[in-house]
């Protein structure tokens, strides 16, 4: 997939909250820097099999970050964003598949 420069300008090394892990986001908007935090919960870093792989949560945490900001940036609202199994319907459940289906969906 073709990267796009959408305005993100730094992330974080992702943080563990005890509910999962977290990366902070500094976009540019409006050409100002805007700073939000994406995270994943340990549930679903868990059923994707990434919960014990930090490089993974990291790439997974740009990617997704990275589409759901640029999402934000359609509707012109930037917000934290937790990524949670009950937010989502079950195929997104299913191990690797099931992330590379939500990945594909943003």
């Amino acid at each position: 997939e073709q990267i796009v420069d959408i305005g993100i300008k730094s992330v974080s090394n992702p943080t563990n909250n005890g509910g999962g892990y977290k990366s902070h986001f500094e976009v540019s908007y409006k050409g100002k820097p805007e700073y939000i935090t994406i995270g994943i919960s340990n549930t679903f870093l868990a059923i994707w099999g990434f919960s014990e792989d930090i490089t993974a949560i990291k790439a997974a945490l740009a990617e997704l970050g990275s589409r759901v900001i640029r999402k934000m940036l359609l509707k012109k609202e930037l917000i934290d964003y937790m990524f949670t199994t009950h937010d989502y319907p079950q195929e997104y459940q299913n191990g690797p598949e099931g992330y590379r289906l939500l990945r594909d969906s943003l």
